[in-house]
């Protein structure tokens, strides 16, 4: 994830730390932590969270501490986006969006998204182009109808 011109990572084999873009990609582990089923990270200010089976975990992208949000299986996902201080997943079984604050997450829509191209959606603001191998969607993230 791009943050102050590095890139913070999360892996299975080599923890959580920071890339330094400031010398040839240096890497500088910060903690030895294996990331285990994770699928995708999101950034929301200088937060970022790490979506994965059976967990979701804030990362404080300046420390790269970190801490779980949530044990809710978000191993199934396709994409992600952020929108308004919330996450918003796409699943098979719908769109569902969870806040930072502990609680549990909501269901959008029920629309079938599993065909979407794995990381491969992009918002600005409310809205969310979604690419699937035949279309390119627009999705509203408030009530998730699309067009």
């Amino acid at each position: 994830m791009a943050y102050k011109g590095n890139a913070v990572c999360i892996g299975r084999d080599w923890g959580t730390g920071v890339l330094n873009g400031k010398s040839s990609w240096k890497w500088d582990q910060k903690h030895n932590t294996t990331w285990r089923d994770a699928k995708m990270m999101v950034k929301i200010g200088n937060k970022g969270y790490a979506l994965g089976t059976n967990y979701i975990y804030e990362i404080d992208l300046d420390t790269c501490q970190y801490k779980q949000l949530s044990k809710e299986n978000w191993g199934n996902i396709r994409c992600a986006v952020t929108y308004n201080g919330f996450i918003y997943g796409f699943f098979s079984s719908g769109i569902y969006k969870i806040g930072t604050n502990g609680r549990g997450s909501v269901k959008v829509s029920s629309d079938d998204w599993g065909q979407t191209i794995w990381k491969c959606a992009v918002n600005f603001g409310k809205h969310c182009y979604l690419h699937l191998s035949n279309a390119v969607y627009y999705v509203d993230l408030t009530d998730g109808s699309y067009r």
